[in-house]
């Protein structure tokens, strides 16, 4: 029935569109071949709404709405410090954090007492609660101490990419209303010259406090103010609550990261300490991290970015809750990150596809690395099956170890879903507990059934509050029944599984069909020969649109690109076939993994018209 209706609709389209009638009957002989499937293989709608127009609330379907397979669990009106020092006295004296490179490191107990130090130094500094501070550093175990000691005083943290540079780094100054900056001793050049850069062009005059985060008496300019100062022995962190008479509304803001989207400049996402506390509840039902103990302590190498939401919850938060150790990597270079995980036993690994890759297909990646190795979990971006299995290879069976794909946004604190098990890896699994999701026609809005694309929404207390001044933004992401449009396209299946398609602003028209750059990529990277790929639609007069592969190849027995054609010509529809090839060094990434599209696109139309 299902292929009847779209070949029905198909014949409607391609009245209405004669560019499609020449691929109508190679479509309809593609739905009829039995390993083909409907819900992964085609999405029928013609054009996709902008995120920037209004949201449209299409009919509900009670039966459409998928729920955790978990009952939901009762969330406490507490901040995330609260939550977090409730569990520090069972861990006290266990190694809470630790450098990787230096060695340096602080207890569950020195953590939460330097961070009250800290509270009181800014409070005292003239920092009042409700301003907001900027954090710019890499990976580092003083972090925690400064976030969850502004969490203390009551102000609201920003989270800066520590590779910004100062135009960067001054536009989330003025957006974010920030009034100090904690920056690592490295970085101080960068975030004065932002500081400079705000001045020129603010109106106001009121000047930002700059600290440097110091760990080892570093030389710092004249003026800036130290870290290791403002958490000294001579700091009575006793002082605090009389400098911070009023309590902390667990429905403040609490973090201010930014997000950068598929257009435009970035957007300052606000999270309260219920969205945070929520999550951290949320990731702790959802997943099986054992609690620390006499005999045993979970290990995580922190080498995805605090600045980052998924660094900062999964990583940094998390395991504050659960007692683990974890062990900082200022930024990933191989040997150190291989080394930790031999020399620390790592036992968890949570990770973005550049490092399943990594680990996956770097000849120096032993099985002595990851031989303790029991949980990894991908987020941030898709990982497709073959990539997962390369890398299983190398795990000792013995260790049982389970893979899970995550899903979430920086709006969405960021869990959403989790899929626990190796049975199908690439589904993004099930809502967490106390998340209710839908899928969404992207034309009308309507709620969909199981097997049909289209865009996933959410709702659950894990959701920002909107976004910082722009509430323009905020209506057009949220709409009125406050449902969280995600602007990823994905689907269910009649078990309440979701699987994610791709991102509508990624999606590439042809003919006006949808074509997932993802679904093209993981063909691309299980090719022989073919280390990474990236695919980008770009402009062609007779289709609309052209998918473009940018391909890594291996250095022994590099794939060509009559290779590459051959081999995704007997995997996908004739519209979803490569225009073109294109090889080169690496792939460019966000530091979360993410392909960077329109870096993508626009060195190959700088290439094409020279």
């Amino acid at each position: 029935m299902v292929l009847n209706e779209i070949s029905t609709m198909l014949r409607y389209l391609s009245k209405r569109n004669a560019a499609l009638q020449g691929d109508y009957n190679s479509i309809v002989q593609i739905l009829n071949k039995r390993h083909f499937s409907v819900r992964k293989k085609i999405n029928i709608n013609c054009r996709c709404v902008s995120l920037s127009q209004k949201r449209r609330i299409g009919t509900e379907n009670p039966s459409h709405i998928i729920k955790s397979k978990l009952q939901d669990i009762e969330i406490p009106n507490i901040t995330i410090t609260e939550l977090l020092w409730e569990k520090v006295d069972k861990f006290a004296d266990f190694t809470a954090i630790e450098c990787g490179i230096t060695g340096r490191k602080y207890t569950f107990a020195q953590i939460k007492k330097l961070s009250l130090r800290f509270a009181a130094s800014l409070l005292k500094s003239g920092i009042k609660p409700g301003e907001t501070v900027a954090i710019i550093s890499q990976n580092c175990p003083e972090y925690p101490i400064v976030t969850y000691g502004c969490m203390e005083a009551g102000v609201v943290i920003t989270l800066i990419n520590y590779m910004y540079t100062p135009d960067e780094i001054c536009h989330q100054l003025k957006d974010s209303g920030a009034v100090c900056i904690v920056s690592a001793a490295s970085l101080i050049n960068s975030a004065i010259s932002a500081i400079g850069k705000v001045k020129e062009s603010s109106k106001s005059n009121k000047p930002i406090k700059l600290l440097a985060l110091d760990t080892i008496k570093e030389e710092i300019p004249s003026g800036v103010e130290r870290f290791t100062e403002m958490i000294a022995d001579d700091v009575d962190e006793t002082k605090l609550f009389s400098l911070r008479p009023k309590a902390i509304n667990t429905s403040d803001v609490s973090i201010l990261p930014y997000s950068s989207g598929t257009t435009g400049l970035s957007k300052g996402v606000q999270l309260s300490h219920r969205n945070i506390v929520t999550n951290l509840l949320q990731l702790s039902a959802a997943t099986d991290i054992i609690e620390t103990t006499n005999d045993y302590q979970e290990i995580y190498p922190a080498i995805l970015p605090f600045y980052h939401i998924y660094g900062f919850t999964t990583i940094m938060a998390s395991c504050v809750y659960t007692g683990s150790k974890i062990v900082t990597l200022p930024k990933f270079e191989p040997n150190n990150f291989l080394n930790v995980l031999k020399t620390h036993k790592c036992s968890i690994l949570n990770v973005v596809p550049p490092l399943i890759l990594f680990l996956g297909s770097n000849e120096t990646v032993k099985r002595e690395h990851i031989q303790h190795v029991r949980y990894i979990t991908n987020g941030a971006a898709p990982i497709g099956q073959i990539d997962v299995e390369r890398l299983f290879q190398k795990i000792p069976k013995e260790t049982n170890c389970v893979f899970q794909q995550g899903y979430g946004l920086t709006e969405t604190s960021p869990l959403l879903c989790i899929n626990v098990g190796n049975e199908d890896i690439t589904a993004i699994g099930t809502p967490v507990v106390n998340t209710l999701l839908k899928v969404v026609n992207v034309e009308d809005g309507g709620s969909l059934g199981p097997g049909l694309n289209g865009e996933i929404c959410a709702k659950g207390p894990q959701v920002m509050l909107g976004y910082h001044n722009n509430s323009k933004a905020t209506s057009a992401t949220i709409d009125s029944e406050g449902w969280f449009h995600t602007g990823d396209i994905g689907y269910y299946n009649n078990n309440g599984r979701l699987f994610i398609v791709d991102r509508i602003k990624e999606l590439i028209k042809v003919k006006g069909f949808q074509v997932p750059p993802a679904e093209l990529e993981e063909h691309l990277r299980s090719i022989p020969g073919v280390k990474d790929a990236g695919v980008v639609g770009v402009p062609d007069k007779r289709t609309g649109e052209a998918p473009i592969a940018f391909v890594v190849q291996t250095s022994k027995n590099p794939a060509t690109k009559d290779d590459i054609k051959s081999f995704i010509s007997q995997k996908v529809a004739p519209y979803k076939q490569l225009a073109d090839i294109v090889f080169v060094d690496s792939i460019p990434k966000s530091a979360s993994g993410k392909i960077l599209r329109r870096n993508i696109k626009d060195m190959y139309l700088k290439a094409v018209s020279n």
